[in-house]
């Protein structure tokens, strides 16, 4: 076993052997054939796990494109509406996302497609509520900034 982390080194110390190089541990992998196997834990190393699988490693772990899918939240979400993906909760995280941002108008597009998959989600329902109230805040706001909103304005 291989630990990168020096603040993790003394865990399961004495129930596993650990190595200071996994490279130096390739060898005996490679013969092991198919009971040989290379497990990673990352999110970072997808480079390296796509390396070892083409040079015929049987590795558990991440990609590259993995990699690139958990760094970086709008590659996600292009490559889910790329793909249309037809999985509800997909399209309401990206609508989850957005709403942190505070980017509420978006973030109903996204809502509304999580309930055209799965209409009986209450959480999908809630959100677009809650978004759309968001968003009005949001427009009321601005038009006091503007000048353009009276106290008496009511939205509903």
């Amino acid at each position: 076993m291989f630990v990168e982390n020096p603040d993790y080194h003394g865990i399961y110390s004495g129930l596993l052997t650990f190595t200071k190089n996994w490279h130096d541990e390739l060898e005996w992998i490679c013969q092991a054939k198919s009971e040989g196997i290379i497990l990673f834990e990352s999110a970072t190393k997808g480079i390296i796990q796509d390396a070892l699988r083409q040079q015929g490693y049987q590795v558990i772990g991440g990609s590259a494109f993995g990699d690139n899918l958990e760094a970086c939240r709008e590659y996600g979400q292009q490559m889910i509406q790329k793909m249309d993906v037809q999985l509800a909760d997909a399209w309401y995280g990206i609508g989850v996302t957005l709403d942190f941002e505070e980017r509420y108008f978006e973030s109903l597009h996204f809502y509304k497609k999580a309930l055209n998959i799965d209409d009986q989600n209450p959480d999908y329902w809630f959100a677009i509520a809650d978004a759309q109230h968001c968003k009005n805040k949001l427009y009321k706001s601005k038009l006091h900034e503007n000048n353009q909103l009276s106290e008496s304005t009511n939205f509903v």
